[in-house]
């Protein structure tokens, strides 16, 4: 076989596709294929990442406002029941304006809440509002069926406001006095 120009012009002329065979060539679909997959899955991947994060985020805020109530709750029920702690001449009298302030701990010294306490007292809506109180008299007779007598006994009331972080609980509290 014999070398020639004119051959090797035949030959590169029959071996070379035409454009035509090239665009209905199905060569390479099945890569294209799995990128176009492999995208998709990335970006279902990244929404569930996404997802994901939000869930904890709004799971984390939601412990931690609970955790705020029963700190609330706590500090409320231990200056409720530790009333030495605040009761004074200031809050016995008819017409009581006092107020107290206790920072609450736990055991372990960690702060609960900050709880405010104020005598509930005939007053006007607006002072009423302000204080975030009921309209009701500061002194009254024992309730029916408590088991104090009328003559002897009277109640008085008090409002508990506990504090912690965004939460905030009232209590209406009765405590009842000798006459």
């Amino acid at each position: 076989m014999q070398w020639s120009w004119r051959r090797l012009f035949v030959e590169i002329q029959t071996d070379a596709a035409p454009v035509k065979n090239l665009l209905g060539n199905e060569r390479g679909a099945a890569l294209l294929t799995a990128l176009m997959i492999m995208v998709l899955m990335l970006i279902v991947g990244l929404a569930a990442s996404r997802t994901t994060d939000t869930e904890l985020l709004v799971a984390r805020n939601e412990k931690e406002i609970a955790m705020e109530f029963y700190d609330a709750e706590a500090g409320l029920s231990q200056a409720m029941e530790t009333t030495g702690s605040w009761m004074s001449d200031a809050f016995l009298g008819d017409e009581v304006t006092a107020e107290a302030v206790l920072e609450v701990a736990s055991a372990d010294a960690e702060h609960l809440a900050t709880v405010r306490i104020q005598p509930i007292q005939n007053a006007d809506i607006a002072t009423a509002t302000a204080r975030a109180l009921p309209l009701q008299t500061h002194t009254s007779p024992p309730p029916p069926g408590s088991g104090f007598g009328l003559n002897k006994f009277e109640v008085r009331r008090y409002s508990f406001t506990a504090e912690k972080g965004v939460t905030r609980l009232q209590a209406g509290v009765w405590k009842i006095f000798n006459r």
